[in-house]
Parts: structure tokens; sequence; C-alpha cells
């Protein structure tokens, strides 16, 4: 069987397990802040050392573990499987791109005055309540502000010597800008590229897995008389298939 063939045929076993692997991450995630959240119970609870440095090192190898999937999981966000999370992450950076759209318009405000051409050629009509929405008036205003910021008169003054503070004004919605622009083009994945950064994620799964099973194990040997302790840290949870999230596309208007 063609490599070709032999991606199309594991494909949705893969997929799949990327979905269960992102299960568990959440579930991981959840015991994380139960162990942060029963740490004063723990510390009241009747343990010696031994028994308490078991508690941290569960901790501690479940967070090493849980770095690696969340950044595998990044690395593979342009996954057809991750849709949600893709989607998740580029309504963060719409918000975030609101944001930063209007504290620049509030710095320069401040440095060249709220009638300053500059103002005019950005910032038209900077009506910023009318955009949280994030739906298609937001969309049209991001769209119209790409074509002003790239104009020849704001790309002189981001130059020039009188106007030293404007490029560093510029730099944050610029760089959120480019972060959008990347995650729209990741729509588009093929197969073969996709199974490429299916196999990260799988691995970083399998070592999660396994952590969480010494996780458990220390945690079931230091907490044998505190049963209400360890159940409450979420250890035992069966991972599931990650239901879809409840993420609404951006209302048009």
């Amino acid at each position: 069987m063609s490599k070709t063939r032999q991606i199309g045929y594991f494909a949705p076993r893969m997929k799949s397990e990327v979905a269960e692997v992102v299960s568990r991450l959440e579930q991981v995630e959840r015991s994380i802040q139960a162990f942060d959240r029963t740490g004063e119970a723990v510390r009241d609870a009747d343990l010696d050392a031994y028994e308490r440095s078991w508690i941290g090192a569960a901790r501690t190898r479940l967070q090493r573990e849980l770095y690696t999937v969340r950044s595998a999981v990044e690395q593979g966000i342009a996954l057809p499987e991750l849709k949600g999370q893709r989607l998740e992450k580029r309504l963060g950076l719409e918000r975030a791109w609101l944001t930063a759209a209007r504290e620049l318009f509030d710095a320069l405000g401040t440095h060249v005055g709220p009638t300053s051409p500059l103002i005019e050629a950005l910032f038209p009509n900077a009506k910023f309540e009318k955009l949280e929405r994030l739906g298609a008036a937001f969309s049209a205003f991001r769209a119209e502000f790409a074509l002003r910021r790239r104009s020849t008169y704001v790309c002189r003054l981001a130059a020039d010597p009188e106007y030293p503070f404007l490029s560093g004004l510029l730099e944050p919605i610029d760089e959120l800008t480019a972060r959008l622009s990347e995650s729209a083009a990741a729509d588009n994945l093929d197969e073969d590229a996709a199974d490429e950064l299916r196999r990260p994620i799988l691995g970083a799964g399998e070592r999660l897995l396994r952590a969480l099973a010494q996780a458990r194990a220390l945690c079931q040997a230091a907490l044998i008389d505190h049963p209400e302790i360890l159940a409450e840290l979420g250890l035992d949870e069966r991972a599931k298939k990650r239901a879809a999230r409840n993420v609404q596309e951006p209302v048009s208007e």
C-alpha cells in the first residue's frame, strides 16, 4: 500500500485519536486546577512528608507533559479536527485586535491630538462599540483599516523622525493582523501535511496518558485514607471524545 493510500486509510482513526488527546488534555487541565484547589485540604490532612512529596511529584509530572501536549496541539491547530480550537483562537485574536485598535486610537489622541489628520487617516469612523460582536461590521472595519494602515501617508509618517512614537504604537496591531492572516490561511490543509501534524500530537498524548497513570498511582498511595481528596483531583475521570464546543461563528450584521 502506498504512503498516500496508507494515510487515507488511517486518517479517520488518527482524527479520532487526536480528539481523544484533546479530551485527555482538558481532563488533565482540570486536574491541575484541582491540585491547586485542594492544596489547603492536603496541608490539613494527616500525611507524612513522603506522602506529600508524592502528591507534589504527581502534579509536577502532569504539568510537564501538559505543556508538551499543548505545544503539539498549537502546532497542529490547522488540522480539520481542531476546527473548534482554531475558531476559538481566531475569536481570541479578533478580540485582541479590537482592543489593540482602541488602544492605538487613544494613544494617537494623546500624542497628536484627537483632531489630527493621522487619526482621520486611520480611524475615520471609530465607533468601537458597534464592533464588539465581531461580525460583518468588524470584518469590514478591519479590512478598511488594513488598507489605511498601508497607505502612503501612514507609512511615510511611521518612518518620519518627527513621529518617533508611531512605529511602536502600530506594532501591536500589525502583529495581530499578521496572526489573523495566518489563522485564515490554515483552513486548507492537504492530508499528507495533516498526517505530519497529527503524529506529534499522538506521541505527546501517549506520554500524557502514561503521566496520568503515574500521577494516579502516586495520589492513590498518598491519599489512601482520604478518598474525598483523591476524588476531587479527577484523576480517575474517563476521557471522552471531545464534544463540539459551543462556539458560534461571529454573527453577521
